[in-house]
């Protein structure tokens, strides 16, 4: 049995907590959009084998490594967002609970619609980002209507890439953009 001294044994749990703590992402987002692509995956998963919804399930990554054992509070900050959104797949039609709760809001909201002139299936959204439409709205938005001072920007590609779309009136027919058929990201602002 080898013996450390208790200098070394300090040393050598100094050097596995800093191993340990030292974050494999290089910035804030980075961490934040490793997290919410895991988490995302890992909602969707839940939700299509019908587990309740717990993000803090023991998932192992592709690294080996669980939720659990990350110490980057962006990373599950975003891991978090990303739970809930997937689990919930965003794809809910809108219904009348959705517009009184939304409606009162000071910020306004934005709903999509799978059809031209605000019709088919449609779902609201609050101010924020959505990198993912995924379920029966990714690539099938033909309209939106806007509720509020908001702008509207939607992506040909997911994570807010690829060709985009600004609009910041109500659009009835987003073919008239050469946009129908095409979002699969979208980040809705406040017009301040």
């Amino acid at each position: 049995m080898i013996k450390l001294g208790l200098a070394a044994t300090i040393c050598l749990l100094l050097m596995s907590v800093a191993l340990y703590a030292q974050s494999p992402f290089r910035s804030d987002e980075e961490a934040f959009r490793f997290g919410y692509e895991e988490g995302y995956r890992h909602g969707v998963a839940d939700s299509e084998m019908g587990l309740e919804f717990n993000y803090s399930h023991s998932h192992r990554f592709q690294s080996g490594i669980s939720y659990n054992s990350y110490v980057n509070a962006n990373f599950r900050s975003g891991y978090v967002d990303g739970y809930k959104d997937g689990y919930d797949l965003r794809e809910d039609d809108f219904d009348e609970e959705d517009q009184v709760r939304l409606s009162g809001t000071t910020s306004g909201f934005v709903t999509v619609f799978t059809n031209r002139k605000f019709d088919g299936t449609s779902r609201a959204f609050a101010p924020g980002e959505y990198p993912y439409l995924n379920g029966k709205l990714n690539k099938t938005i033909h309209s939106v209507e806007i509720h509020g001072p908001m702008r509207v920007i939607l992506f040909d590609e997911p994570n807010f890439q690829g060709r985009r779309l600004i609009l910041e009136e109500n659009t009835f027919d987003l073919e008239d953009f050469n946009f129908g058929d095409r979002a699969e990201s979208m980040i809705i602002e406040r017009l301040d």
